[in-house]
Order: C-alpha cells, then structure tokens, then sequence
C-alpha cells in the first residue's frame, strides 16, 4: 500500500471516530407489533412462527404487514397514479440536509394544529432560511403518545380524531419558494 493510500486510509478512520465520538445519535425506531397504532382502515400485523429453536435449531418468523406500517418512506406513486415507485428513487436522494420546524408548543396548546406559511417564516427569522433540497420534518412531539392508540388517535366525544400535520398550502410553498424535496412528520 502507497503511503498516499495509507493517508487516506487514516483519514477515513479518524472521520469514523469523530462521527461516533463527537455527535449524539437517537434512535427513532420502535418494534413492530399486533395491535400497534396505525391507520384504522389497514388491517394488523400478523406474525407466524415457521421454525423454532426447540425443533429445528433456529427460529424464524414470518411477518405479513401493509407497506405504510410503522415508520417508512411514502414515494410519489403513493400519491399521484404513474410516477416513481421508491425503488427509483435513489439512495443518493435520500441523503439530504434535514430541517426540523418545532412546533411542539403549538401543538400543546392545539392539538389540531397546521403550521402556516407565517410560521414557517418565523421560523426561517429565528434560524435561517429553510436550504433548497431539503428534507423538512414537522416536529410536534406527538411521537411522545407512542404506542398509547387512544391517545395517538385522540379522539373527542364523537368519535372525531384530533392531530397536527401538514397541510397542502404550506407544502406546495415549501416545495415551490424553497426548493423542498421531503417533508416528514411524526
């Protein structure tokens, strides 16, 4: 090996390092289950046992859930007929700079809340300018609910849900004024 391969070999190692040491990482993922919250009109998880260690030395189970279970990527053929499934969307459009908009106190005071364009403004005045090609997520710490269905759903007397989320204004704005390429909520 060159020493020109050497160098870059320690550099790579010592990027590696700084990236374990120097950031803090959250993990954001739950444990799929039967009776999880969900969508109400998509069925549940279902989970069968096919080998165990017991009989067969090793234990595998086979899982049968909807695509738009727990946390996951929605493509644009979700919702728009003809275009891209998320097996054409390539990974390298999926690393992209992430904008997080808290509005964890807005939703505390209204659970029904839906950012708009003047907040997401006020945001860019405490912060900066929302960069073109990011990922915008919507943070309003509903995820705190998990895995509570009731209270995810909250649900008033008539049945009705109550939660915060994204509107089609502020959306299309972020996409059309800022050169948003995702958006994402909890």
């Amino acid at each position: 090996m060159s020493n020109k391969n050497t160098a870059n070999t320690h550099e790579l190692w010592d990027i590696a390092r700084k990236l374990r040491e120097n950031h803090t990482y959250v993990d954001l993922t739950h444990a799929f289950h039967a009776g999880q919250p969900k969508f109400p009109a998509l069925p549940d998880e279902q989970r069968t046992r096919l080998f165990t260690v017991a009989e067969h030395g090793f234990e595998i189970d086979q899982y049968q859930f909807v695509g738009q279970w727990g946390t996951h990527v929605d493509p644009p053929v979700h919702f728009v007929q003809e275009t891209r499934t998320l097996d054409n969307i390539g990974v390298e459009q999926m690393i992209l700079p992430l904008v997080v908009l808290d509005f964890t106190a807005e939703v505390a005071r209204d659970s029904d809340f839906s950012p708009s364009i003047a907040d997401v403004e006020a945001w860019e005045e405490r912060n900066g300018l929302i960069p073109g090609g990011a990922f915008v997520a919507f943070r309003s710490d509903w995820s705190k609910r998990w895995p509570d269905a009731e209270a995810m759903a909250n649900a008033d007397e008539e049945g009705v849900t109550h939660y915060p989320g994204w509107n089609v204004e502020v959306v299309e704005w972020l996409i059309d004024n800022r050169g948003v390429v995702a958006i994402g909520h909890e």
